[in-house]
């Protein structure tokens, strides 16, 4: 029994291990190279395009020697590989060059074929040496501005900046170099500039010099109005310290003709060796300000001071034979401001003012029928109305009667004239028909004013007001009326215009 047990145990122990046993094939050997001893090289800058390739760690000994990845290449485009060693590796029967590279990005760094470094130009440059700051401008469309890279020994360009983008700006140096290119020292500036701040190192070449003034410091002066006629001249920009200022235009000024510049601070620039002045001036038109040359600006000649009415009255030709002068300046279309003026010794007051109708045409050069106030002064001869008497200062009045007229008819000898008739034809004016109730009460009350013989028509009153304009006519309120001829003696005289400056003129 026991022996028929222990060959069933022995059989399950060989099936068992006959599933455990695994055939183990031998790993295929990684293949494995010669390679020269390391050597040191002189230091050189590359940089690589290839998308496939790496650098390798050294791995193994000379005599068996494998390649172990650690970098792609794809990963530092546009980067710098700096060789330190060399060895070669035996390919094919073939010695073939790797250098030990570290890179610029983070310190990267391997053996690499050769055959994947493309060798970067480098330069030897002097140390950087400070200069006085000066300014420059660029018209290149195809320059840059350089960043520092490297050592002095193995200094390299790198653009930061296209010159292009910068046109009609300000570069200012403040430091030089010399850069060996083909055996020549080359002169570079390490330049700012005025728009944003961007820097870098810069041929000479590139630049061009702005001049630059001395200037004093500005000082306020009083404010006064000019005008400029020039068709080239411009306004400019304060750019730069007093020593070292320059001209930024602005403004044309030929854009601003017939416009006020006004002053409000001056400077002297130093031009030749001769201190030359500018007005710092703003514009009546939009603001618009900036620094120019005085020469350029022509003093505005201050208006003078309108006469007053007063001074008008007492420069008329009628004043040295008055007592009394009625002005009448028109205001609107058949509107007029009327002023009734007392002579005072040599003084001339003003004694009423009244809102006055004028013709419908205004007041200018009348004839009959024309609906005008006649321009010109006028004596005023009577006054006349509805009332037995009215109160004056001396002027004749008159009462209208139904038998009272003023002829108008250019055909009657005694056109432009009261007279007393039993009729009259239409073209007369028959006075009684105007002293009605209102607004038909035009001759309630009214005043003369004498322009016969002068053949600029006929029956032009100072009388009482309605809602209409005149037939030429002037009118004001019933009760102003009574207040003007109160004052009105047998040297009185009207005045009407068209404004207030043409009183001096009669």
């Amino acid at each position: 029994m026991l022996k028929r047990w222990g060959k069933l145990v022995l059989c399950a122990l060989v099936a068992l291990c006959s599933v455990l046993v695994v055939t183990v094939q031998p790993a295929a050997a990684k293949k494995t190279y010669t390679r020269t001893p390391t050597t040191k090289v002189s230091r050189k800058t590359y940089y690589s395009t290839s998308t496939t390739a790496y650098t390798y760690k050294a791995n193994g000994n000379y005599k068996r020697w494998t390649f172990n990845r650690n970098h792609a290449l794809k990963n530092y485009r546009n980067t710098i590989w700096t060789r330190s060693s060399k060895t070669y590796i035996r390919k094919n029967g073939k010695n073939v060059l790797y250098y030990y590279v570290r890179n610029s990005k983070n310190g990267a760094s391997g053996w690499v074929w050769s055959g994947y470094l493309k060798p970067i130009k480098t330069y030897h440059r002097t140390p950087t040496t400070k200069v006085s700051a000066k300014t420059y401008y660029s018209t290149s469309t195809t320059a840059h501005t350089y960043k520092a890279n490297r050592n002095y020994n193995y200094w390299t360009f790198k653009r930061n900046h296209d010159l292009k983008n910068y046109r009609n700006t300000i570069w200012t140096r403040s430091s030089k170099t010399y850069i060996n290119k083909n055996g020549k020292n080359v002169l570079y500036y390490y330049v700012h500039n005025s728009k944003n701040g961007a820097s870098g190192w810069v041929w000479s070449g590139y630049l061009k010099p702005i001049k630059t003034y001395h200037r004093t410091p500005t000082t306020k002066v009083s404010a006064k109005k000019y005008y400029s006629t020039s068709t080239t001249a411009y306004t400019y920009k304060a750019n730069g310290d007093y020593n070292n200022w320059t001209f930024k235009r602005n403004h044309a000024l030929k854009n601003y003709r017939n416009t006020v510049w006004t002053r409000s601070s001056k400077t002297y620039i130093n031009k030749n060796g001769k201190n030359v002045l500018y007005y710092y001036v703003r514009n009546s038109k939009n603001g618009a300000s900036g620094w120019v040359w005085n020469g350029y600006l022509k003093p505005v000649k201050a208006t003078p001071k309108p006469k007053s009415e007063a001074t008008l009255v007492a420069q008329s030709k009628v004043a040295k034979k008055a007592q009394q002068i009625v002005t009448v300046v028109q205001n609107g279309s058949s509107t007029a401001t009327l002023h009734l003026w007392q002579k005072q010794g040599s003084t001339w007051r003003q004694k009423l003012s009244a809102a006055s109708r004028i013709g419908s045409r205004g007041i200018g050069q009348s004839r009959e029928g024309s609906s005008t106030t006649p321009i010109g002064a006028y004596h005023l001869s009577f006054a006349f109305g509805k009332a037995r008497n009215a109160q004056t200062a001396g002027m004749p009045y008159r009462q209208i009667k139904s038998t009272s007229y003023w002829i108008s008819d250019l055909n009657d000898r005694q056109y432009n004239t009261w007279q007393e008739r039993r009729s009259a034809n239409s073209k007369n004016e028959h006075l009684i028909d105007y002293t009605k109730a209102a607004p038909h009460n035009q001759y309630e009350l009214a005043v003369v004013m004498d322009n016969h013989g002068q053949n600029n028509g006929s029956g032009f009153f100072i009388h009482v007001k309605n809602q209409w304009a005149t037939a030429g006519c002037v009118s004001i309120d019933l009760n102003q009326m009574r207040q003007l001829t109160r004052q009105l003696g047998t040297k009185a005289y009207v005045i009407n215009v068209q404004k207030v400056a043409q009183l001096a003129n009669y």
